[in-house]
């Protein structure tokens, strides 16, 4: 099995699946000869236990226990059910939602020397987003330059990209509401991106100047936020600030 296809199946990994599928064993054998493969599925699985460990801590109810267990039940029951294939949207978005619902589980804001006005809402907006369940996200394979319609009909009245981000394309969308505010929420498979788009001005949020970029620092994730006429837009992806910041240097500097 090559990098490529190990990493796909990886991606789904949790200890003992091995003795289940084939697959995952085979996958695990392509580890050795590929020292990047091994460090991302090293950092995942890391990742991993610590949000188990995390959530050991809750101490939950014996109700809250029993409605846990049913729901990670039915999330482990569809991603057994699918192939895994890079050209079934659907399946991207199941695995990608999957692996953010580990990563972002364990999101540690550390703070950032560049505050803005309702800095604080989009924490807290951030940390619900990153309470993930893919079986929340609709696949859908489009670009975001392109998916103003799709919210549009499921309920969402505005909806903005910057032409930096319009190409990326998305694998999984949907609609979450946080302090009763819609918010739109994408997930990219590209650097494995969070993208969240909501309207500013009801959680206080005012970013400043169109075209400019505030940064929050969190562990394991990082995330840039501008705004354009009341829209804002926010990513994030797995690393640290110089991560985020590189990408955005990038992206920006693609744009004629």
């Amino acid at each position: 099995m090559n990098s490529r296809l190990a990493r796909q199946h990886l991606i789904l990994f949790r200890p003992g699946d091995e003795t289940e599928r084939p697959r995952f064993a085979e996958a695990l054998a392509a580890l050795p000869a590929d020292a990047t493969l091994s460090s991302e599925f090293q950092l995942d699985q890391a990742v991993d236990l610590a949000a188990r460990s995390a959530l050991m801590e809750l101490n939950p109810t014996e109700e809250e226990r029993h409605q846990l267990q049913s729901e990670l039940a039915e999330i482990q029951s569809r991603k057994r059910q699918h192939r895994l294939s890079l050209s079934d949207p659907g399946v991207l978005a199941v695995a990608l939602g999957f692996l953010l619902l580990i990563g972002f589980g364990v999101w540690q804001f550390l703070g950032s020397s560049s505050q803005f006005p309702g800095y604080a809402e989009v924490v807290g907006l951030s940390a619900q987003a990153a309470q993930l369940d893919a079986g929340q996200f609709e696949p859908v394979e489009a670009k975001l330059g392109d998916m103003d319609d799709w919210f549009t009909m499921n309920g969402l009245d505005r909806f903005w990209v910057p032409p930096e981000f319009a190409n990326f394309q998305t694998v999984g969308a949907r609609i979450m509401r946080f302090e009763n505010v819609p918010v739109a929420q994408l997930a990219v498979p590209d650097r494995q991106m969070l993208l969240l788009v909501f309207r500013g001005q009801p959680l206080g949020v005012s970013i400043g100047h169109p075209g400019t970029w505030k940064f929050i620092e969190g562990k394991p994730y990082s995330s840039a936020i501008t705004e354009k006429e009341g829209i804002c837009f926010l990513v994030s992806i797995r690393g640290n600030l110089d991560d985020i910041q590189q990408l955005i240097d990038e992206v920006r500097a693609e744009q004629p």
